[in-house]
């Protein structure tokens, strides 16, 4: 008889994953035919650009980067946490970089964390406890659509069940699973950092658990230390090696903080920070960092912008306590209640348009609601058909895993709602519904039970509306739609989302400037500008509307009106060194000579790589060549000539090299360095240099 209450909930077990690997491989396939799936956008492009710069190395970053989009890596303290992208990295060695291998590799992690849930709950209340445990997490819809993205969902999942386990496991008495513990909780925090608050309740649980068991508990803790230290430290050591601060694991927690808490936050995310202009996705960050140096008029580090920022959001906190009060609980009730709070994406209408996570069960105020009151079926001292587990085992299980995610979901209250942040929190959920399976339900017969009825009743109204219309919300779909279509080159599709975006919201300035980018890579100059004009009608300093715009306005042979434009551009994003490099050739065409040097010069400043080198040869040949001796300075265009080697040796850098130095009179050099290059250079290309040799021979510097 034993053995077969064994054999039957494994068969259903067997059943439930086969059923949620079902589930994944449809919606696989649905994942494949959207737009996004191999053009991810925000977060998601941050994580792969990140991952594929960690496997192919920066030097093949155009293969994948956008041109105007920051290097993730670029010597600073990491900006987001570096577990998923460092996992993500993994899955890229081994599959050649497929974005198919990355979702499914999420996909597994969730199977896993089923799994790991049904050993979690077999083991502290039995085996039909696991089951239902692995069918809420493997079944629940936001677990399957995040596992679609290149998002840290599902790792942290399967990190928080395989922690769990491991603790029980040395609560249990085995000391080296402590060890193991403290790295499963490292690694959450590598992945999440506010996953740390799981720590200090691990070490009380554990200390308090094996003091009542009589186990020694001293070992266990410095072990569960350990492991979390020993996790964390390749973050914290790569972050003091490349900037010299001691940044535990990332430096956004500052940024978030503010985005939660100052006079304009209600609840949800930004994209604007107060006047330092938007900050839609990570790669913004650098211009808005720009902006606030610029602002404080001193440079600052990612962990000193941080500090500000922190600053920032105390000072709001502390001189508006009642505000702050009650902007936390319209977090909590966005939190705990049935909207699904759109982020990076609109989940709720994803949802809705998809075929199949439509029909899938648990919305989060019911899964929260049988979390309560499997939580009170665990604490309850009763009999049942499972008396052969301990009940000890039951209430240790309700302890560590409800009070991990109550202070997983109290962590997330001073930043921001979004559905993706509670994601974390459903195996934990789902570890204590597991605990109604069986008679032990009974216990919720008396005042328990109402409890549970009314908060499941509370929590379902719980949501207060979303600020803004349902059109906004469809609109950023259609949007995200666009973009993707766009990056796969299918431009008809593009134009018809953009344009049922704008049905939706007419003045939404990203789909115009969307449209405006489409229209101009077809060539469409006239209604490209008018799509430019839309979005400046309501975004007036939009860096790259305004560069853009320049362009056209040059090309009907409105100069003006196209400096006009790259000054805005310029003045927008202090780091869009293009603008300034453009500025600066058309001042010069204009024969305003010391105004084009002063931009290229802030072109110069701006800049890096391949551009920089761009900037650094023009800017050389102007004052090593330049016909007007006030604008001549021989010793600056060695300097920029000899750094743009630095950056890219070739003729065309060795030439503005010699002309510096013949500017500074040395004649000789400049002529030897040309004679090299000579013979490397095609027949049809010599004319320039064999000009500039003669004249270098002869003793004259090269002017024009």
């Amino acid at each position: 008889m034993g053995a077969r209450r064994f054999r039957e909930p494994r068969l259903i077990l067997l059943f439930v994953l086969i059923l949620a690997a079902g589930l994944r491989g449809g919606y696989l396939v649905e994942r494949r035919s959207q737009p996004d799936f191999t053009r991810p956008e925000i977060d998601a492009a941050f994580h792969d650009d990140w991952a594929r710069s960690i496997v192919y190395g920066a030097e093949r970053a155009a293969e994948w980067r956008r041109a105007d989009r920051s290097d993730p890596l670029a010597g600073e303290p990491y900006l987001r946490p570096p577990g998923y992208p460092w996992f993500l990295a993994l899955v890229y060695a081994l599959s050649g970089g497929s974005y198919l291998a990355a979702v499914l590799a999420n996909q597994l992690l969730g199977l896993l964390t089923a799994y790991l849930l049904y050993r979690l709950l077999r083991r502290t209340a039995g085996a039909w406890a696991g089951v239902l445990a692995a069918a809420v997490a493997g079944l629940h819809w936001g677990t399957i659509f995040f596992e679609g993205e290149l998002q840290a969902t599902a790792l942290l999942g399967a990190l928080e069940a395989g922690a769990l386990l491991a603790l029980l496991a040395a609560a249990a008495g085995r000391t080296r699973a402590s060890f193991g513990a403290g790295l499963l909780l490292g690694a959450c925090a590598l992945t999440r950092p506010n996953a740390l608050v799981f720590l200090p309740l691990a070490l009380v649980w554990l200390a308090h658990t094996r003091r009542v068991r009589a186990l020694p508990w001293r070992a266990p803790l410095l072990a569960l230390l350990a492991g979390t230290v020993l996790a964390i430290s390749p973050a914290t050591l790569r972050n003091l090696h490349v900037s010299g601060h001691f940044v535990p694991i990332s430096a956004n927690l500052g940024i978030n903080l503010y985005l939660g808490n100052n006079p304009d936050a209600n609840g949800l995310v930004s994209n604007q920070v107060e006047e330092l202009g938007s900050f839609r996705t990570c790669y913004d960050y650098p211009a808005l960092v720009a902006r606030l140096e610029e602002r404080l008029d001193r440079p600052l580090d990612l962990p000193a912008v941080s500090r500000y920022f922190t600053g920032e959001a105390l000072k709001w906190i502390g001189g508006h306590p009642g505000e702050f009060l009650a902007l936390s609980l319209r977090k909590a009730r966005f939190m705990i209640g049935a909207t699904e709070v759109g982020h990076n994406k609109e989940v709720a209408i994803e949802r809705a348009h998809s075929p199949l996570l439509r029909w899938l069960p648990f919305p989060f105020p019911l899964l929260l609601a049988l979390a309560v009151a499997g939580a009170l079926v665990g604490l309850h001292r009763g009999g049942g058909e499972d008396d052969d587990l301990p009940g000890g085992m039951r209430r240790d299980l309700v302890r560590l895993a409800g009070g991990f995610a109550l202070l997983f979901a109290l962590s997330l209250l001073p930043f921001f709602a979004a559905a993706r942040y509670r994601v974390p929190l459903v195996p934990l959920l789902a570890s204590l519904i597991g605990l109604l399976a069986g008679r032990r339900v009974r216990a919720l017969y008396s005042w328990r039970g109402v409890l549970a009825l009314g908060v499941l009743i509370l929590a379902s109204f719980a949501s207060p509306p979303l600020p803004g219309s349902e059109a906004g919300g469809s609109a950023k779909y259609e949007l995200l739609r666009a973009q993707g279509f766009f990056a796969q080159g299918r431009y008809d599709e593009a134009r018809a989302a953009y344009e049922r975006a704008l049905a939706k919201l007419p003045n939404d300035p990203g789909a115009h400037y969307g449209l405006a980018v489409l229209e101009q890579k077809l060539g469409h100059d006239q209604a490209a500008r008018g799509e430019y004009r839309a979005v400046l009608a309501s975004e007036p300093n939009h860096p790259k509307a305004n560069f853009n715009l320049g362009f056209l306005l040059l090309a009907e042979g409105d100069r003006e009106g196209a400096l006009a434009a790259w000054r805005r551009a310029e003045g927008a994003d202090p780091l869009l060194a293009a603008a300034s490099y453009q500025i600066g050739k058309l001042l010069l065409s204009m024969g305003r000579g010391k105004e084009a040097r002063a931009a290229l010069e802030r072109a110069v400043e701006r800049s890096s790589g391949e551009e920089g080198t761009t900037y650094r040869v023009d800017l050389a040949l102007l004052l090593a060549t330049s016909r007007d001796a006030g604008l001549r300075d021989g010793a600056r265009a060695l300097s920029l000539a000899e750094e743009a080697l630095e950056l890219a040796d070739d003729p065309g850098v060795r030439f503005v090299h010699a002309a510096a130095l013949a500017e500074l009179g040395r004649f000789d050099e400049a002529a030897s360095e040309l004679e090299a290059l000579l013979p490397g250079i095609p027949p049809g290309g010599r004319g320039a240099f064999e000009a500039a040799l003669a004249q270098f021979r002869n003793g004259r510097p090269l002017r024009r």
